[in-house]
């Protein structure tokens, strides 16, 4: 499917492109360009196997939607730019992997990269280029969910975190590259989770935080520096690796940092 579709705000609908039970479809090689901030762009919903890739999306609200019946989908090759927000994903099952998503957020603290909603588990999220958000890179709301596979990601100059887990188990955040925005791994309430071979340098506050709530997590063979550029006095929570409290089973081994932990109660 190829096509070039350009709207203005007049448009009404809340999707342009919507897959509603659809299986084995590919929507390739298409265009958009969206002035309606309110409107999402592409919208897959109850369907299974579909393929997003080779498209070029500029402006509206989300450039990709798939919803909580949805599964086996793959969004790869795209570029999204301008975009409110990136991609939703309230399915499982899915591959989001070498996408540019630049520029997300209509207004300041707004829009992510990648939104992982509800339930949504056992997604692959790699080799994405997650840049210059007004919000987070990569966002996992509270929510009961297992085995999202976040890897080989480069997440820079966002205005929040890069990546930021709220909540969920089984957790693999692994090889990623966060720079230069205001933290960049944070895991709020997670639990048996691998946080490992990450690049994390020169966040603005913090290089990876683990929340007083998160328990048997391994954090291992990261490479940690620049973090906390700012006055450790003046920002209260800063650092490389900053451990909330007393969070349970946390084990540490073979980071490269260029200061110790701190643990704040």
């Amino acid at each position: 499917m190829d096509e070039t579709i350009k709207l203005t705000k007049s448009r009404g609908e809340k999707s342009i492109i919507v897959v509603d039970h659809g299986h084995d479809i590919e929507l390739s090689n298409i265009k958009i360009t969206n002035e309606n901030y309110n409107q999402n762009n592409i919208a897959i919903m109850k369907s299974e196997n579909i393929s997003v890739n080779s498209c070029h999306v500029e402006g509206g609200r989300n450039a990709v939607i798939i919803d909580a019946g949805s599964s086996l989908c793959k969004v790869l090759d795209n570029t999204f730019y301008d975009c409110s927000g990136g991609i939703y994903l309230f399915g499982s099952n899915n591959i989001i992997t070498d996408n540019v998503i630049n520029s997300s957020g209509a207004t300041l603290n707004s829009g992510d990269g990648i939104t992982i909603l509800k339930s949504a588990s056992f997604n692959n999220i790699k080799n994405n280029q997650i840049i210059g958000g007004n919000c987070y890179g990569i966002w996992a709301l509270k929510g009961k969910r297992s085995g999202n596979n976040i890897s080989d990601n480069v997440i820079q100059a966002n205005v929040t975190y890069g990546i930021y887990l709220e909540s969920g188990e089984g957790y693999l955040i692994q090889n990623n590259r966060t720079e230069r925005n205001s933290g960049g791994i944070c895991a709020e309430e997670i639990s048996n989770s691998n946080i490992s071979g990450n690049y994390v340098t020169n966040n603005l506050i913090s290089g990876i935080s683990i929340g007083e709530k998160s328990k048997k997590c391994i954090i291992q063979n990261n490479i940690l520096s620049g973090n906390n550029y700012v006055d450790p006095e003046e920002a209260g929570y800063g650092g490389d690796i900053v451990l909330w409290g007393n969070p349970k089973g946390i084990i540490q081994k073979d980071n490269i940092t260029e200061q110790k932990t701190r643990n704040i109660r």
